[in-house]
């Protein structure tokens, strides 16, 4: 699933909104958000003083791979699992390790390679700048060693090839958990040039469905990724209290379904 946006479409309106992905075990359910920014307090991984090993130019930040981060997890996807993860400076990450400089560029090489390439979650995939001489942001990645792995780009600037005047800067944070659900937070994003997509992909080969507005998913209206379907759900309309009679209420049910069966014992 995913959401482009161009220029002619206007700003970039996910500012200061946030969405969920919840892991059924086949797909996303993609959510109004659960999650809230943590500002980074870890070191900056784009350090202009520190070149990066994998660019599309060496030794320059703009277009580059983080080096591979192993993940204090298995994390769990629609398609896989991952014990490390690639996180790029154009604003997604690869559910694997990469070090192929081929794949560090911006979103406008277009759908081919989102589709094509690996597994990668991409919270705004457009094309930030930590490279630019007035570059105030910076990478970064937290972990409390057991269950979470945060990762943050924060006031990064927009390309500009003239590098004139005050450049749009973006600020998202993806929170990767070890039960499979991904929180992603918008701050201030000012995508204003460059074309950009948010979304999820399995990569190799991965069809191109219809695209959604994550906008309206963070102002509460889910999407079931995968096939479309939401999956069936099983639940109670009360509390099983002593003495009282609680109904097992069942929805999602798709037309067709041949038979059910519930079973309940000690």
């Amino acid at each position: 699933f995913y959401e482009e946006q161009l220029p002619a479409n206007g700003p970039f309106d996910l500012s200061n909104s946030a969405i969920d992905l919840i892991f059924t075990g086949a797909s996303y359910i993609v959510a109004p958000g659960s999650g809230s920014f943590v500002a980074p307090t870890s070191a900056n991984l784009a350090d202009p003083a520190t070149p990066p090993v994998t660019a599309s130019t060496a030794g320059v930040w703009d277009d580059a791979h983080v080096a591979p981060i192993t993940l204090p997890f298995t994390f769990n996807y629609p398609g896989g699992s991952t014990t490390e993860i690639t996180i790029n400076t154009n604003g997604f990450m690869f559910l694997e390790a990469n070090t192929d400089p081929n794949t560090c560029f911006a979103y406008y090489s277009g759908f081919g390679d989102f589709l094509n390439l690996g597994p990668r979650i991409a919270p705004a995939f457009g094309d930030l700048d930590p490279a630019s001489p007035t570059n105030t942001g910076g990478i970064y990645y937290e972990t409390d060693g057991a269950t979470f792995a945060r990762i943050t780009w924060d006031n990064l600037q927009e390309w500009d090839p003239s590098l004139a005047g005050v450049l749009p800067t973006s600020t998202f944070q993806v929170t990767l958990n070890s039960s499979g659900i991904v929180q992603i937070v918008y701050g201030a994003c000012a995508y204003t040039n460059a074309e950009m997509i948010s979304g999820f992909t399995p990569g190799n080969g991965a069809a191109l469905p219809a695209p959604i507005d994550f906008l309206a998913v963070a102002n509460g209206a889910p999407y079931q990724g995968g096939d479309g379907a939401f999956p069936p759900v099983l639940s109670l309309d009360a509390n099983p209290v002593l003495g009282t009679t609680p109904n097992m209420v069942t929805s999602d049910i798709t037309p067709g379904t041949a038979a059910g069966l519930t079973a309940i014992d000690f």
